[in-house]
């Protein structure tokens, strides 16, 4: 009966070691996570702030004309199928 005590004592200890090692593991995995999700986070900020900065509207219009040479329409024709005699220089059909 004894050693059915002792040995029972000892799987209850081996047991508990493993329970205690597999903790402490997934602790450190855990951790190693939150870093990773910290780091990636921060990449996002940073892609987020690159991607406002590349939709600024005053920078590309500012860039199509210095860089790209756009020029800015005067006025606006419009034509309309089968009346292209009968338009504004506003853009308002005759009547």
């Amino acid at each position: 009966m004894s050693m059915f005590i002792l040995a029972l004592l000892g799987s209850l200890a081996a047991l508990h070691l493993f329970v205690y090692t597999q903790n402490m593991h997934l602790k450190y995995v855990l951790t190693d996570l939150k870093l990773k999700l910290n780091e990636l986070n921060s990449k996002n900020c940073a892609l987020e702030g690159a991607v406002a900065a590349k939709e600024n509207l005053a920078d590309i219009e500012n860039k199509a004309k210095n860089q790209l040479g756009m020029v800015e329409l005067e006025k606006i024709n419009y034509i309309r199928p089968g009346q292209a005699n009968s338009v504004k220089a506003s853009g308002e059909a005759n009547p």
